[in-house]
């Protein structure tokens, strides 16, 4: 366990001091850059740094908003993030814009933040923006929110409160990582993708409910947290990702939920019992979380041994 999550908080700094070196525009869906007015980055008085995006791509200025990239204020216990700013065009017109996206490490290492108040104009929470901020304490992240970036709360030692919005949809790999303070997790229904390590390495996370509806959840979302046992579904259509297969490869089925159906197929067969051998000799990488036949937070061989001894109806 600890040269595991060496290993992990070693994979964590080099990622974020490699995001460090430069700002990367970055776009989401169809977003791209006002060809007419390249990407900014000022400082305004209450110290953000910012860039204008056309929100469709269509030089549209009524669908413009901003991207905070970085913020220079003061390293306080209480920030509350600007819900609109007020920009000038290279043309001369002025428009008062909303701050729609918190992006790239925008507070990184921030480790006096104690508490954030998100503006309600804020659709995205970006790559590692709250990263390292280890005095942030809880979070109520607003209903506008539909995703959360990798790394966006990673290293936040002290979080021990999530509020999730309620039409949050994805949630990146290790957005959550090393956030030692968190017991209890509870996912809204809308959540349909949870990326690699999520919630990985929370020494205390004990509770998780994954909410219901289709889902599609990432390689050991929950890797290195060694209280989270009681993991619930809700009788989700859930298809688990378990190895470095790219990140949309399964879709999620509409399929009863059984413990020991290994393969998803809504009945438990000797097939169940084969898969999960090849899973354990790591002659396969696909597996069920319904696999865990006793559930234990492992697919070993006493989960293939309960299969077998269901298929036989011994016991």
């Amino acid at each position: 366990m600890k040269n595991t999550k060496k290993l992990l908080s070693f994979s964590l700094s080099i990622l974020v001091m490699l995001s460090a070196i430069t700002i990367i525009p970055v776009t989401v869906g169809a977003i791209s850059i006002d060809k007419a007015d390249k990407p900014i980055t000022m400082i305004t008085d209450s110290g953000y740094q910012y860039r204008v995006v056309d929100g469709k791509g269509d030089n549209n200025r009524e669908n413009d908003y901003i991207e905070i990239v970085g913020y220079k204020g003061v390293n306080t216990s209480s920030v509350s993030i600007i819900s609109s700013i007020s920009y000038t065009y290279s043309d001369g017109e002025k428009r008062t814009l909303p701050v729609a996206k918190l992006g790239y490490d925008a507070f990184r290492g921030f480790d006096k933040i104690e508490t954030v108040s998100i503006p309600s104009s804020v659709v995205e929470i970006g790559y590692g923006v709250f990263h390292g901020c280890t005095a942030l304490k809880e979070i109520t992240i607003p209903n506008s929110v539909t995703a959360i970036g990798n790394f966006a709360f990673s290293d936040c030692k002290s979080l021990n409160k999530i509020t999730f919005s309620s039409t949050l949809k994805s949630i990146g790999e290790f957005a959550f990582a090393e956030c030692d303070s968190l017991i209890n997790v509870t996912l809204p229904d809308s959540v349909t993708f949870i990326d690699d390590f999520a919630f990985a390495q929370c020494d205390n996370l004990t509770n998780v409910d994954l909410g219901t509806g289709k889902k599609t959840i990432g390689w050991l979302i929950l890797d290195g947290s060694p209280k989270a046992v009681n993991v619930k579904n809700n009788n989700s259509s859930v298809k688990m990702r378990t190895s470095s297969a790219p990140a949309f490869n399964f879709e999620s089925i509409e399929i009863p939920q059984i413990d020991g159906d290994a393969n998803l197929d809504g009945k438990v067969n000797i097939s169940d019992a084969t898969a999960a051998q090849k899973y354990i000799a790591k002659i396969s990488n696909e597996i069920s979380k319904k696999a865990d036949y006793n559930n234990d937070g492992v697919v070993n061989v006493l989960d293939v041994t309960a299969i077998q001894k269901s298929v036989a109806k011994i016991g």
